[in-house]
């Protein structure tokens, strides 16, 4: 009875939504794409290159700090921490130029409405067990981590190959008076110094908890959707230099390019 409610609110709110969503699924059967993580390795000059050699990106959240140094943009963008979206929702009506992805609960829980947002069905509440839906209408698990939704929306979308960048895995942790592992936010998460304030970033360091057991979650998340991925007959391989993620195969950013350019070939 929910979920029917949660469906004819989606209609109501959000008219031709599932076309919309529905329109992008194996738009890119077969292709190379990359998955931008907005980790401290991410450079300007690397997203450059992938916007040189005309290459299919999607990117997350605040990847628009970055966007005063470098051509390179994002050909889907999507976001699925409620409280990030609540908190920038202003900032999200005026990214242009490229296919804005969000959670339904942004809209049925949070009441924000971006007019030019494709909205796709978010399982949050049931985090285990976790299944990879390949058609995400049908729902894109919680994960943990928007970089695996993002992985999610590339095989929706078709792409056999999709190479991670500034994917780092690499979170600062202290321990606090009662052992707790606790984000350290005095020490670089993030690309920029400009991509969250201290403030932001403690009220949302207080909704993770134990940061210790967030990772440690967000590591098997990655391995699941790596072993759904293959099942799919889809590579995933990580260039971010200097990587935490050893799940996947680490390769260099023009390593990766060399791998497309051939297969364009």
């Amino acid at each position: 009875e929910c979920m029917t409610r949660a469906k004819t609110c989606r209609k109501q709110r959000l008219p031709g939504n599932r076309q919309r969503l529905s329109s992008l699924k194996d738009t890119h059967v077969g292709e190379s794409c990359f998955v931008i993580g907005n980790g401290p390795s991410l450079v300007a000059e690397d997203l450059t290159k992938l916007a040189q050699a005309n290459i299919f990106s999607l990117g997350s959240k605040r990847i628009n700090v970055i966007f005063p140094e470098t051509v390179w943009r994002p050909d889907i963008w999507a976001a699925s921490d409620l409280d990030y979206i609540e908190m920038y929702k202003d900032e999200i009506q005026d990214l242009k130029g490229f296919t804005k992805m969000l959670p339904c609960q942004a809209v049925l829980d949070r009441d924000v409405l971006v007019r030019d947002a494709v909205y796709f069905p978010f399982i949050q509440s049931e985090r285990t067990p976790c299944w990879f839906n390949n058609d995400i209408t049908k729902g894109v698990h919680f994960w943990g981590t928007v970089t695996c939704k993002l992985i999610n929306i590339a095989v929706y979308m078709g792409f056999k190959n999709i190479f991670l960048l500034g994917v780092d895995h690499s979170w600062p942790i202290f321990h606090n008076e009662e052992g707790v592992g606790c984000w350290d936010t005095s020490k670089k998460a993030h690309f920029s110094d400009e991509y969250m304030t201290k403030e932001q970033e403690c009220v949302i360091s207080q909704h993770i908890g134990n940061m210790e057991k967030t990772v440690q979650y967000i590591s098997q998340a990655y391995h699941d959707v790596g072993w759904f991925c293959r099942q799919s007959g889809v590579n995933i391989y990580n260039a971010t230099p200097g990587t935490c993620l050893t799940e996947f195969p680490c390769i260099t950013l023009d390593e990766a390019l060399g791998m497309i350019k051939q297969q364009k070939d």
